[in-house]
């Protein structure tokens, strides 16, 4: 077979391979890759990923051919112990658990490279492929310090600031995100501080800080932890126990049981005897606490001093070394030094007087028997050993008799006391004063006994106790109380403080352990040797603010004694609280227009959960940015004070809507917004504007010989202020109607024609016509109306004048017989109903009504709306217009009448004009005023207010106080009949009924709707056409 090269990309290089068929192949090398990534510590057989898939192959083959493809390791490499390859399916797996820090080591970027072949005989062919295989790190292992516990020495006269190196933690995830972050120490608010500074290789130079003075004395030792953390999340943590030993420093003298020692001798004592035990003790430790005694160098006599008495360097013994001669009145002053062994040696000194007994006898012999176990003139005993307990017992030899032989002896010091034995020369050595080892822990005993001779003979014993230790001390915690802060919302197990205790005694009573009480609730935990406590929960601020809970520490004595403290943790706050506005769905304010620039609206309010006082809770208010372009008229102080920024005009704009926003100012800053409505309320800055009369449209002209009543024209105007008084307008006709001709609603604006006034030519009145609205400060303005009345043809006017009388009569006998008609079909129309009433309780058809024809309906329809009829009683008729024109109304005048309305009353209590026909309506007897509804007519004219409400027209003349109704028979019904303007009914000029008034003044009445209304039916009038049919012009 020919050798070939399958498709390869880059550079080829010819191999021949023994491939059985195959004679020669041409191996292709070049950039086939083929990337995987794998997290380390997978467990075994874990899937890389496929070779087969990976490498592209299937692009050009058939599926048989890509089937048979082999997949295999090229060389023999390390890679085998990691990985397998499934020859045919070329799927790569774990062969072990991979540790990326056993196979990298610490390098950012682990890649394990290796290359496979990818062979296959039909078709023939061999590829190399390079795979990577890139293992991803894993946080699986925390930070570890070269030894869990570090031990330290300083001095206890180091400065502040000085610094102990301490090795750093190193941590075996090899890449930097896992690797070390920082360290912190536990206690934080201990007297060390922990200086952590960063290094090239990755590794923290790390020194341990002093930042107060030592004392030894008050404490010699000291326990920390540091802690280290690596960038998980959570961090892994690794710790270091850290035992600062503080080192004595010599800063404390030796200090004398007593400073003065008074004794007696014997003269002739014998050489080497002990007189005195002298004792001073130095609370530094080493050769700083190690005392040695000494005669002062500076003090007189010393040479006689030195020949006679010597002092025990180290057991403080003062002894005779020369012959004691007794000299009368002498007594020897010495002065002892106790120095220390430190570098600069610290001394202090006592004084000693010995004074010589003059003696003549033998000496006493003492020998002591102990009791309890001891050698070498060395008693153990207890701490714990009661009063009265027998320590040993003291036998006396004396060969003198008498005086001479008569011995008593002391103990030094205040622990032991001598009980005489009776009848015999011996004492019994018993505890008098319980020892305290704590405080003492080795005595020096004195036993001096002497004789009553003369001289007086003595003699001197020393012996030692040791005490033992008992458990007999409660552990004794360092502070009373341990104070605490942590973070809120912290990580479990993150340490919050370390207690640690004391105990006099000695091991194995003074070891401790510690644990929490139940006051901690599970929240905490303790490490029972090092006193290092946890948290064992996620704290939140908002909930609690403060924990107080007790430890305990348990030394190992039998029975065990308990020590306690108090822990009182304070949770610092975390910003984790948003503002929060109170439950209202929008802030509503109110501001007047007009107010001055800078005008305080009002403030706004929110509340934040987090610590009071601080920048979490410290809250700011501010315009949401979306409205930084709307150009509205108020600042947001960051108080949340709202000022307005210019003056408003309510009739511009009257609402206004924005949102603000409340921040904290912690990290991470937190916000909450609100909508915010401010209203802009009226003030009374608008005049009002008449729109008419205006100076371009200021005339109105009628014939004089109009009807009184009848409206003239309307003066319009508006008030853009707001609905209410200060826009609700009332008009006055404030001068040019001197004559008292014309009067003006006073709420309507409409003018009316108040009384007839005779003139023989055109005549103009130009009236004053002032709007003023009804605000607190009133506003007003002023126009002049033109109001010209046209002088008639005086042909007319003298048939008029003439035919006077003749038609005053006529009218008033039409209105009689009207009145008399209209009654009479009233009265019908109430029998018929009446009647129709009783038929249909009895089951009898009821009356058919006339039909009505179709303009009468269309009447009907019109009246049903405007018109309402009432009847009252009155003893006299007249007529009067309303200035709406919108009621007609019929009153029985009379209140004793006994007429066919008292009848129909009692049966028919209403009835009402609607739309389908006639309905007249009896309310209660009322009286009635005419002009009811104007309550202002003109500066010059004064009008009387029924006080049924504001109108503008009645018909009758009240100037002067004059009543010009129209006057009948004392029995008349007095009818009011009122159009409505919007009721356009075809009322023809020779349809109104003409009345002329006792005081000469017109009313017109229309007879075809007094028609309508007594009867529904239309009926034509006969009545002379009057000659006031006109229509008002306006210029």
């Amino acid at each position: 077979m020919q050798g070939f090269c399958l498709d390869c990309k880059g550079t080829s290089t010819g191999l021949p391979l023994a491939l059985g068929f195959i004679d020669t192949l041409t191996v292709c090398y070049g950039e086939n890759i083929i990337n995987f990534q794998l997290m380390e510590e997978m467990p075994l057989n874990t899937s890389v990923g496929s070779l087969a898939t990976n490498s592209g192959l299937q692009v050009n083959m058939t599926t048989q051919e890509f089937n048979n493809l082999r997949y295999s390791f090229l060389d023999q490499t390390d890679m085998q112990n990691l990985f397998n390859i499934n020859d045919k399916t070329g799927d790569l797996q774990t062969k072990i658990q991979i540790d990326r820090e056993h196979v990298c080591d610490f390098v950012d970027s682990c890649v394990l490279k290796f290359d496979i072949a990818i062979h296959s005989s039909v078709p023939a062919m061999f590829k190399i492929y390079s795979v990577q295989i890139t293992l991803l790190d894993k946080n699986d292992h925390s930070p570890k310090f070269p030894s869990d516990m570090v031990n330290l020495q300083v001095m206890e006269s180091s400065p502040i600031g000085t610094s102990v190196t301490i090795d750093d933690a190193t941590d075996l995830d090899s890449s930097p995100k896992y690797s070390v972050q920082g360290y912190e120490i536990v206690p934080s608010n201990s007297i060390f501080r922990l200086d952590s500074t960063p290094k090239v290789d990755g590794g923290f130079w790390l020194n341990l800080v002093l930042l107060q003075k030592l004392d030894r004395e008050k404490l010699d030792h000291y326990q920390l932890q540091i802690v280290a953390k690596d960038g998980g999340f959570p961090p892994n943590v690794g710790t270091a126990t850290v035992n600062v030993e503080v080192t004595d420093d010599n800063d404390n003298s030796p200090v004398f049981v007593q400073d003065v020692y008074n004794i007696s001798i014997a003269e002739g004592t014998e050489s080497n005897t002990a007189i005195l035990a002298i004792s001073a003790t130095d609370k530094d430790i080493g050769d700083n606490g190690k005392v040695t005694y000494s005669f002062s160098s500076r003090q007189n006599g010393l040479d006689s001093i030195t020949s006679l008495f010597s002092i025990n360097e180290t057991t403080g013994f003062l002894s005779v070394i020369g012959n004691i001669i007794y000299e009368a009145g002498k007594v020897f002053k010495i002065y002892v030094d106790a120095s220390d062994h430190g570098t600069s040696p610290k001394s202090s000194q006592a004084t000693v007087h010995i004074n010589i007994m003059d003696t003549g006898n033998n000496q006493p012999i003492i020998r002591i028997n102990f009791i309890s176990l001891g050698s070498n003139d060395v008693v153990n005993i207890s701490e714990s050993s009661n009063i009265a307990t027998l320590v040993a017992s003291l036998n006396i030899e004396d060969p003198d008799t008498g005086a001479n032989g008569n011995v008593s002896c002391s103990l030094s010091g205040e622990f032991l006391s001598l009980q005489p034995i009776p009848n015999k020369k011996g004492y019994l050595i018993m505890i008098k004063k319980k020892f305290d080892r704590e405080k003492q822990d080795y005595h020096n005993i004195l036993v001096t006994c002497q004789d009553q001779g003369s001289p007086v003979k003595s003699t001197t014993k020393v012996f030692h106790v040791r005490v033992l230790d008992d458990n007999d001390c409660t552990p004794e915690f360092l502070l009373a109380n341990y104070f605490a802060s942590m973070d809120e919302n912290n990580l479990k197990g993150t340490p919050i403080t370390k207690v640690s205790s004391k105990d006099d005694d000695l091991s194995p009573n003074n070891d401790v352990q510690y644990f929490l009480d139940s006051d901690s609730e599970g929240r905490f935990a303790i490490n029972s040797v090092s006193g290092v406590i946890t948290a064992n929960t996620v704290f939140d601020r908002e909930q609690a603010l403060n924990y107080k809970f007790t430890v305990l520490a348990v030394d190992s004595g039998n029975p065990p004694l308990t020590g306690t403290s108090s822990v009182i943790l304070t949770i610092k706050d975390v910003n984790d609280n948003a503002p929060y506005f109170d439950d209202v769905p929008f802030f509503q304010f109110f501001v007047k227009e007009n107010a001055d620039t800078k005008n305080p609206i009002d403030k706004l309010t929110a509340h934040d959960k987090d610590e009071d006082g601080t920048r979490n809770s410290d809250i700011t208010f501010s315009l949401d940015p979306r409205f930084s372009d709307a150009n509205l008229p108020f600042i947001v102080y960051p108080q949340g004070n709202i000022y307005t920024n210019m003056k408003l005009d309510r009739e511009q704009q009257s609402s206004y809507q924005f949102t603000v926003i409340a921040k904290d100012q912690g990290t991470p800053q937190m916000s909450a917004s609100m909508d915010v409505k401010v209203y802009v309320s009226d003030d009374n800055d608008n005049r009002p504007n008449i729109t008419f009369p205006t100076k371009q449209n200021n005339t109105v002209t009628i014939p004089y010989s109009v009807e009184v009543g009848t409206m003239i024209t309307q003066v319009k105007a508006v008030d853009l202020d707001e609905t209410g008084p200060n826009s609700q307008l009332n008009y006055r006709i404030k001068s040019g109607n001197e004559q008292d001709v014309f009067m003006i609603g006073s709420t309507t604006g409409k003018i009316y024609l108040k009384r007839t006034y005779e003139i023989s030519s055109d005549k103009m009145f130009p009236l004053k016509i002032e709007v003023n609205d009804n605000g607190k400060i009133k506003l007003n303005s002023s126009e002049t109306l033109r109001i010209v009345l046209l002088f008639a043809n005086m042909t007319t006017a003298a048939q008029e004048s003439g035919s006077g009388n003749r038609n005053i009569i006529i009218s008033i006998v039409v209105i009689a017989l009207t009145v008399v008609i209209s009654a009479a079909m009233i009265a019908i129309i109430l029998i018929l109903r009446y009647k129709d009433k009783q038929d249909k309780q009895q089951g009898q058809k009821p009356l058919t009504y006339p039909q009505i024809t179709p303009h009468e309906k269309t009447m009907a329809n019109c009246l049903s709306k405007d018109m309402d009829m009432q009847i009252k009683k009155k003893k006299e008729v007249s007529f009067s217009i309303d200035e709406d024109l919108e009621n007609m109304e019929l009153y029985n005048t009379n209140s004793t009448t006994t007429s066919v309305f008292n009848d129909f009353e009692k049966q028919h209590e209403k009835y009402k004009v609607n739309k389908k026909g006639l309905h007249v309506e009896f309310p209660e007897q009322k009286e009635h005023h005419s002009f009811d509804n104007i309550s202002e007519l003109s500066d010059e004219a004064t009008n009387s207010d029924s006080g049924h409400g504001s109108s503008d027209v009645d018909i009758t003349n009240q100037s002067n106080g004059a009543q010009s109704d129209v006057k009948f028979a004392p029995k008349s019904v007095r009818l009011q009949p009122v159009l409505s303007a919007k009721c356009q009914s075809p009322i023809r000029a020779d349809d109104v009924l003409t009345i002329v008034t006792n005081n000469g003044h017109r009313n017109s009445f229309d007879n075809s709707h007094r028609s309508l209304i007594l009867d529904g039916r239309k009926k034509s009038g006969n009545s002379a056409k009057s000659k006031d049919n006109w229509v008002p012009s306006y210029v």
